[in-house]
């Protein structure tokens, strides 16, 4: 959504929950396909009338351009005209977030100050009779709360962590803000309170950053060479710098001063690894350490710069098993050495072959006997793994995964269905559920393509879909590549099924095609931020699905005759050709069969059958030799046609 749109209806958020009802214009959003089915779903699951409201506001501020329009006509069409003329109108209180800044020194003299007294009145009356929900849409809609710091509250489970965190982010501001929203979002329900803070004001105790200090009960302050003594004094301390981790029963999280590196990119977000604080008496701390230093914390590593693993088939599982054992040790949690001073637990969530250096090495050694073929070596060390590793439940769903993954390949969906089933058994013993959901709900569409079940596949797409989306941060990688690719392939499979006979036809499958090419980017995005060898190998996969995409010879092969695609892809194609050639030299087999379908298309439509011919045979060896059915029948139906092509040629020299 644009800027200013978003802009207008964080402005009347609160108009328009008090006097709107959802269900009453989902209907026309969906229909301008603004909402999906899953969105429709989850916007009706609200309780009340009010939460209904803020799920949509909250859906359709994330869709497109399109949105906003739309929204507006639907208000229109269900009646709702005063609000769209509210909301066309009228201007801002505040023009940009309010900074949250403080200074140590304005704490510490605040600390000794009278004021504590009658702010910890206030204090336990927020604490103990507020629900934060009820005034958190005032104080986003003023600009008191960022968009951030807004789902930061309402992520907490329960009444009090979300009352303790607001708090938190209420004392970073200046009085002159707060006491005016304050006074605004305490309606009749929370009139005694508003009371005790006016009376509070006019008698000029009141000490905004005071709240920082008596906000939640398990408040702590964490400082590098300095958290032995988070309970003394403030002025006990000479340390200008310094992190303050806010505790409560159900949410944690890390806040710091001086952190700029919020606004830097998404890679640079995710290469942060620690924050280190600089105290003026310890000349042992610095932000960047040396490199001969014991504790210096390393980053993380890189495929290319991975100890290499031989692949040869008289290999025993001896070897992984040393490497696996070893980085698995350096990344255990009774290691003090290795453990992390602060790590952002809700703020950023790194996926977990990114955190654990021994799931990366496994799962770069597992993919790449699949995509090589080497099954039954896979097996074996798999085998090993889980008999070696049976405690390690991040280990043991990477192995699920990958056997379903192996056997989706085979088009052997019972086994697969087995292996999800059971891998979805241990997610929740996982270090990060969401993202080996993500893992498997990608594994688990796959599947539903395979077998045709195109109304569970959809199901399954929307509820991965909306992992990823939530936090692209935290879910990408390979696991949403290999999701936005089957979302894709869908699309092509579409676009095999429509009738050209139809009257609408033609603008059917222009809208599938632009979907399915979209998809393939956002997959190919993923594939790119993506740590492991399945980053490379999912880039070009992607890749070659595209290329046979935009050449539009059809997913199976069986449109060569009555799609014809532009000169402008054709073009295309051949660039991302020559770049998938340039970009990965050894290519594993399974990759080399997708690559040579792509190249039997983009030789058929430059009028060379012979090359597009030759192709086609190869990849229908490759096809065989890896017992991969699906694509096996591709190949047959491109060999099916340019054998007929060839005979024609044939038969016409001879004449």
């Amino acid at each position: 959504m644009e800027t200013q749109d978003k802009e207008r209806l964080r402005i009347y958020r609160t108009d328009i929950i008090n006097n709107l009802e959802a269900g009453d214009i989902l209907d026309y959003l969906h229909e301008d396909e603004i909402l999906t089915n899953t969105d429709c779903e989850l916007i009706f699951s609200g309780k009340t009338r009010k939460e209904r409201s803020r799920l949509l506001i909250d859906t359709i501020t994330r869709r497109g351009p399109k949105a906003y329009s739309s929204f507006t006509r639907a208000l229109n069409l269900a009646k709702y005209e005063f609000l769209n003329e509210k909301i066309s109108s009228g201007q801002c209180r505040y023009t940009k977030i309010f900074p949250k800044n403080k200074f140590f020194q304005e704490i510490q003299n605040s600390s000794n100050t009278s004021s504590s007294v009658p702010m910890h009145g206030i204090r336990t009356l927020i604490l103990e009779n507020v629900e934060p929900n009820d005034i958190l849409d005032i104080l986003y809609q003023e600009r008191v709360l960022s968009e951030d710091e807004y789902e930061l509250v309402r992520k907490c489970r329960t009444r009090r962590s979300r009352c303790s965190k607001l708090l938190y982010l209420l004392s970073l501001c200046h009085q002159d803000i707060v006491i005016p929203v304050l006074n605004e979002a305490f309606n009749s329900k929370y009139d005694f309170i508003k009371t005790t803070i006016n009376q509070t004001v006019r008698e000029g105790k009141f000490q905004t950053n005071k709240l920082h200090f008596e906000c939640a009960e398990n408040s702590k302050h964490t400082c590098v060479k300095c958290h032995a003594r988070h309970q003394n004094d403030m002025s006990d301390l000479s340390c200008k710098r310094c992190v303050w981790q806010i505790s409560s029963d159900d949410c944690k999280f890390y806040m710091a001063d001086d952190i700029t590196s919020f606004k830097t990119s998404v890679l640079d977000k995710r290469n942060c690894r620690q924050l280190v604080s600089n105290h003026p008496k310890l000349s042992t701390v610095q932000t960047s350490r040396p490199r001969h230093s014991r504790n210096r914390q390393r980053p993380y590593k890189k495929s290319s710069s991975l100890l290499p693993i031989p692949l040869s088939d008289t290999d025993s599982t001896s070897s992984i098993m040393t490497v696996i054992r070893s980085c698995f040790q350096s990344t255990c949690i009774g290691n003090s050495k290795s453990r992390k001073l602060f790590i952002f637990k809700d703020l950023t969530t790194r996926p977990p072959l990114e955190q654990h250096q021994h799931l990366l090495v496994a799962f770069n050694y597992l993919s790449t006997l699949i995509n090589e073929g080497k099954f039954d070596i896979f097996q074996c060390y798999c085998d090993g793994l889980k008999h070696k590793y049976t405690d390690d439940y991040d280990l043991n769903c990477l192995i699920l995964y990958l056997q379903a993954s192996r056997e989706l390949f085979r088009i052997d969906s019972d086994k697969a269905k087995k292996l999800i089933s059971n891998a979805l058994e241990i997610v929740p013993k996982t270090s990060n559920p969401q993202y080996f959901t993500t893992e498997l709900l990608s594994a688990k569409s796959r599947m539903f393509l395979s077998r045709r079940q195109f109304e569970k596949f959809q199901t399954t797409i929307d509820d991965g879909k909306m992992i990823v989306e939530s936090d692209t941060l935290s879910f990408t990688g390979h696991a949403a590549g290999w999701l936005y690719l089957n979302d894709a392939r869908y699309s092509a499979i579409q676009i095999g099924c429509i009738n050209f006979q139809q009257r609408n036809s033609a603008r059917a499958c222009k809208l599938l095609h632009n979907k399915a090419k979209n998809s393939f980017k956002k997959s190919i995005c993923h594939f790119q931020r993506d740590v492991g060898k399945d980053g490379p190998f999912g880039f070009g996969y992607a890749l070659c699905r595209l290329i046979i995409l935009l050449l539009r010879c059809g997913d199976n092969g069986r449109m060569m005759d009555i799609l014809h695609p532009s000169s402008v892809d054709i073009k295309t194609a051949a660039k991302y050709l020559n770049l998938l050639e340039d970009y990965i030299k050894d290519m594993p087999k399974m990759l080399r069969m997708h690559l040579d379908l792509a190249k039997c298309d983009y030789y058929f439509r430059i009028k060379m059958p012979q090359l597009a011919l030759q192709y086609a045979t190869s990849a229908h060896k490759l096809s065989n030799d890896l017992q991969m059915l699906e694509f096996s029948e591709h190949a047959y139906n491109r060999l099916i046609k340019l054998n007929g092509i060839h005979h024609l040629s044939g038969s016409e020299t001879k004449e």
